[in-house]
């Protein structure tokens, strides 16, 4: 995903894992399997069409004094 748009930030990369993954089959509570299955397919879909939100090059200003 990072290949694809390396501007995601942490928190975009566990939203598009997370949102995309497909429930198990069964009767499980998302406390007994978390998010689901991962499907790297849609994932990376979604990371494609997902606008970045990283700085590159921060201001001057925000320099550590």
């Amino acid at each position: 995903m990072y290949e694809a748009n390396p501007d995601l930030t942490v928190d975009q990369v566990k939203e598009i894992l997370t949102g995309t993954a497909d429930r198990l089959p069964g009767n499980w509570g998302k406390s007994s399997q978390g998010a689901g299955l991962l499907d790297p397919e849609e994932a990376l879909l979604k990371a494609v069409t997902t606008r970045g939100l990283l700085v590159k090059d921060p201001p001057a200003s925000a320099a550590l004094v």
